[in-house]
């Protein structure tokens, strides 16, 4: 049964008969309902499909602030949102095949796109204090360039597959800032952008990529740095009493070497317990069970084997945006 909106002159939403009706970006359509279809999927299918499930999975984690930080723009004659516009963007240029499968290069994503000039940004690090330090140059003029122009930090976590943005954190005129991640973002390596907005909010820029860098809090990294110095000083102090216990087993087994020989019994048991300790062999697969990531660092991947991502079916999920609308991002663009 179908539901008409606005009255009998309304759009159609729903199912009659053969006929479907669904709203897509703000208007009604109809069409004819889909039929299921048995034919298998060709290989360039194939890959399509497995270069939009990649892009689209990694854009979805950006998606509302790409969305508020595109401008409305037209692809393939109809008006695209900033998401849309980024996941084309991916599958022209930002695609990279690793072992035969799909990885997004993230170096390539713009998580914004805009007029206003950015400033050069010069440093990210870490400081001991475990807090990220933002260093850039204020030297270029541009009549859109104000020193009331906000900074806005995009930062992703390969670890924890998530995204943070840290909005508004200072000024142009202030040349520096320094901000915290979210605590539960302990260590692993975090990829950084920055974006700049007029203090009216109008004008944006267009996003720069600042590269990954290894991130470990302050606190861990104090406690790791002592704990390392404490291990070191216990071992030297067990070396040493290795060496004192091994002198003194040395000196026993002189004096009784003469008692052990007249007893042959207890030479066939030490040699025995030898043995059977040499014939042990040591556990190859401790670190089979600790998880691997398949994409290396830079790039991602649905496949990685720390990830619990399930592939989706991709004929069910055809079938459901057939009912509801275009059946993928490039055909509602065509």
């Amino acid at each position: 049964m179908a539901e008409i909106k606005n009255g009998i002159l309304g759009g159609v939403h729903g199912k009659v008969g053969t006929v479907v009706g669904f709203m897509w970006r703000g208007k009604y359509y109809i069409r004819s309902r889909p039929r299921k279809s048995h034919k298998q999927a060709t290989g360039k299918q194939v890959a399509q499909r497995s270069k939009l499930a990649v892009a689209s999975g990694f854009v979805s984690k950006f998606r509302e602030f790409v969305n508020a930080h595109y401008p409305p723009a037209l692809l393939n004659d109809k008006m695209a949102s900033g998401r849309e516009q980024l996941i084309s963007m991916l599958m022209k240029e930002g695609i990279t095949y690793i072992e035969g499968e799909p990885c997004v290069e993230i170096a390539n994503v713009l998580v914004s796109m805009g007029s206003l000039p950015p400033a050069v940004v010069k440093k990210v690090n870490q400081l001991k204090t475990g807090r990220i330090k933002v260093l850039w140059d204020n030297s270029i003029t541009n009549i859109l360039a104000k020193n009331t122009d906000r900074l806005s930090i995009v930062a992703y976590s390969e670890e924890l597959h998530k995204v943070e943005v840290i909005e508004s954190i200072a000024k142009r005129e202030d040349k520096y800032v320094h901000f915290d991640l979210p605590k539960d973002w302990v260590e692993g390596k975090v990829h950084f952008w920055s974006v700049w907005k007029s203090a009216d909010g109008k004008l944006i820029s267009t996003s720069a990529y600042h590269g990954m860098i290894e991130v470990v809090k302050g606190e861990q990294a104090t406690e790791n740095r002592e704990q390392v110095i404490s291990e070191q000083e216990k071992g030297s102090v067990e070396q040493k009493k290795g060496e004192q216990v091994t002198e003194n087993k040395e000196r026993s087994t002189s004096s009784s070497s003469s008692s052990s020989l007249e007893s042959p019994a207890i030479t066939d048991k030490i040699s025995e317990k030898v043995n059977t300790t040499d014939k042990k062999k040591p556990d190859i697969r401790a670190d089979e069970d600790k998880p691997k990531k398949w994409a290396p660092s830079g790039f991602y991947s649905r496949r990685n084997k720390s990830d619990n991502v399930v592939e989706p079916n991709v004929q069910r999920d055809q079938e459901e945006q057939q009912e509801e609308g275009p059946r993928s991002v490039l055909e509602a663009l065509r």
